[in-house]
Parts: structure tokens; C-alpha cells; sequence
């Protein structure tokens, strides 16, 4: 018989009471990517499935589906102005199965471009390597990769940003438009057990500071005014202060090997701790007081 594959749901909560404001459904597998549009009218969803959706929170409806090549989706970013959408489409390294052919991801990763308001694919950017973020400039002018530089409108690479330690580049812009580059030296591949991550000046190519966690990270985040990284490892969530690289405070959890998604509120006094394996909640923190202000379970 044929193999059934329930809908992964997207909840909306409001914070301040836990209520859920919106549950969305449509993927068939595995969420990789969620984001808010900047004016918050749209949450946009991309998935193992190599869907992207777009839903309109007020009206909690499905706005449009945009067509994919079935390559899963691994990060989305939405532009400053809210027009145009960007999808990375990658497996993530290593080789994987696109369209019923086995091929290294290396050979297709394109980050594809999209009007918002029409839904039509505005431009494909070939790009390569083990990519796992991209990220708009604060004038939408240009998209980066964890590699390279992409003026939006030619839809060229402009530069190319150089990789200084064995780990994927994680690339991102402070609000006056400077590029930096936040580097893990940790590579499982090559059984390197360096845990320091490392920050990077992506255009002088001048390294800031250098933050050493006790252990392997597994995921990390940015507040959205630079200021602080969280960092999850085995043995805790720590944040971290960008400017001294100092540690701030740490999340005490049970489940600790759990958490998979972090996410920091706009206004950065909150930060979002998602628990899976097992455990699907949604944990809300508040960084001045280290206090849990609510927690969502489904």
C-alpha cells in the first residue's frame, strides 16, 4: 500500500499568554526553514518535501504554494522591503537523491529567488559548497551565502568570502551593513575536536574575537542587534556577549540533548528554544532575568 506521511503543523502563539493565534498544515516532511516576513504579515515555511509555502497570519490561510525541483528546502530569507523571497535548495552535504537520480550536493545548490506578491521566480543563483544560511543586506541590495556575496538585482556574485577554519561560514550583516562571519572550527569529518568559534570581519578578512564553549556546538543563533550568540552544546545553552566574547548566562534544561531550533525575539530580550526528539515544545525565555516566561506544548 502507499506509504502514509502526516502533515507537519506550524503553530502561531502569542507570547504574552500562550495562546495560539494560527495552526497551519501542508508539509509532508521534515521543517527546515520558518521566517517571518519584516512587516509580519507572512510566515514562510520550507521543508525536506522541497516546498516553500507562504501564509497570511491575520487571515491564517495559506496565501501561495511556490513550485520547487523537490530539492528540500535548508534556509529562507525575506528581503527589507518584503517583495522578494530567497530559498536555499541543498541537502546539506554529502549526497542525496534530487528528481529519482542520486548526486552530491555540491551539483545543486541555487538559491531561487521569488516576487512575493506575484509568486513568478524572479532569478536561480548557482552557487556550491556546503551552504547551510543565507541572509539579505540591510538595503536588499545583496544576499549572501556562507560563501560568497550576490548583488540581488544582476543576480552575480560579486565576492567570493574566504573560509578560515573547517567548519561551514555562517555569514550575517550588523545593522549599519558590515558583513561578518561566524566560524565553527569543529569538523566531524575530520575528527577535529577544536570547539572555538571564531568571528570574522567577512570583507578585511580580520578576526574579532575568538569564544571557546565547553563543548561540540550543535546550533547556534544571533540576536538581531548583534549583540549576543546563543550557543547549544551537550551540557547546556549558553549565551554569549559578541563584543567581549564573554559568556552572559546559561539555560539549565532536562532535556537538554533536545533542543533543535533556537530563535531570538525581535526586540532581544527573548529568546526561543525549541525541543525535539520527542519532546515537541517550545520554550520562551527571557535573557535580563534567565527566567522561562512560558512554555508551549502540542
Amino acid at each position: 500500500g502507499e506509504y502514509y506521511q502526516p502533515e507537519v503543523p506550524i503553530y502561531i502563539y502569542q507570547i504574552d499568554d500562550g495562546s495560539q493565534l494560527a495552526s497551519f498544515e501542508g508539509h509532508d516532511e521534515f521543517l527546515r526553514d520558518l521566517v517571518y516576513s519584516p512587516d509580519g504579515s507572512k510566515v514562510i515555511s520550507g521543508a525536506n518535501d522541497g516546498v516553500v509555502h507562504v501564509w497570511d497570519v491575520e487571515r491564517k490561510v495559506l496565501d501561495m504554494t511556490l513550485d520547487q525541483t523537490g530539492t528540500p528546502i535548508a534556509s529562507l530569507a525575506v528581503s527589507p522591503d518584503n517583495n522578494t523571497l530567497a530559498a536555499l535548495e541543498s541537502f546539506g552535504g554529502g549526497w542525496g537523491k534530487s528528481n529519482g537520480s542520486w548526486v552530491q550536493s555540491d551539483e545543486i545548490v541555487e538559491i531561487r529567488l521569488w516576487d512575493l506578491n506575484t509568486g513568478e521566480t524572479t532569478n536561480v543563483l548557482k552557487s556550491t559548497g556546503d551552504i547551510s544560511h543565507i541572509e539579505f543586506s540591510p538595503d536588499g541590495a545583496t544576499l549572501t551565502d556562507s560563501y560568497r556575496i550576490w548583488n540581488v538585482a544582476s543576480g552575480k556574485a560579486t565576492k567570493a568570502v574566504r573560509q578560515n577554519s573547517e567548519g561551514t561560514p555562517y555569514l550575517f550583516h550588523k545593522s549599519d551593513g558590515t558583513l561578518l562571519s561566524l566560524e565553527n572550527g569543529y569538523d566531524w569529518r575530520r575528527a577535529r575536536t577544536d570547539y572555538d568559534l571564531e568571528l570574522w570581519d567577512a570583507v578585511s578578512n580580520q578576526r574579532l574575537l575568538t569564544i571557546t564553549p565547553p563543548s561540540r556546538v550543535s546550533g547556534f543563533d544571533i540576536s538581531p542587534d548583534q549583540k549576543y550568540l546563543v550557543t547549544a552544546q551537550t551540557g547546556g545553552v549558553l549565551v554569549w556577549q559578541l563584543d567581549d566574547g564573554k559568556l552572559k548566562s546559561s539555560v539549565d534544561w532536562e532535556a537538554q540533548e533536545s533542543i533543535s531550533a533556537y530563535a531570538f525575539s525581535p526586540n532581544n530580550e527573548q529568546i526561543a528554544l525549541g525541543l525535539g526528539l520527542g519532546e515537541n515544545s517550545i520554550s520562551i525565555r527571557n535573557l535580563k532575568e534567565n527566567e522561562t516566561v512560558y512554555t508551549f506544548d502540542e
